[in-house]
């Protein structure tokens, strides 16, 4: 499993055509470890998702390039590390620059000391009222609009 920092014996980047078309998962995204889990069984023939002990078995017992195999298992272990990675490092890529969380809220130092909402503006210091714009995936959207997600 490859990092953007370490990539592995697998690494498409380096291996991309420069023109070749791409798609990158990150492990922040809610469905790419089953996607990738699709994307093994499909490789062995199996276009559903199966549990991953039988893709497992499916990996062991097909005849297969060591190579193949190899990056097949690769990628199981990838989409259990993306699972692990979001839970220990949810909501680490809302963080905008200049942002920081308080009180449950991402809000920007409007002056030194006063800490506004990104989503509605207002002063952290006076309050603040529960609103849906405020809740994070209402953030999220309002941050995408935007340009800043």
């Amino acid at each position: 499993m490859g990092t953007k920092l370490k990539p592995d014996l697998f690494d498409c980047e380096g291996k991309a055509l420069p023109d070749e078309p791409k798609f990158t998962l990150l492990g922040r995204d809610r469905v790419g470890p089953d996607a990738v889990r699709v994307w093994v069984g499909a490789r062995l023939g199996v276009f559903r998702n199966p549990p991953v002990e039988k893709i497992r078995h499916l990996i062991a017992v097909t005849v297969l390039p060591d190579e193949e195999r190899a990056q097949l298992l690769e990628a199981l272990d990838c989409a259990d590390a993306m699972e692990q990675w979001r839970i220990a490092h949810d909501g680490a890529w809302r963080m905008v620059p200049g942002t920081q969380e308080r009180q449950g809220k991402l809000v920007r130092e409007a002056a030194p000391g006063v800490f506004v909402c990104v989503a509605c503006g207002v002063d952290l210091g006076g309050g603040h009222p529960e609103v849906a714009a405020c809740e994070v995936y209402g953030l999220l959207d309002t941050l995408r609009r935007q340009g800043l997600a």
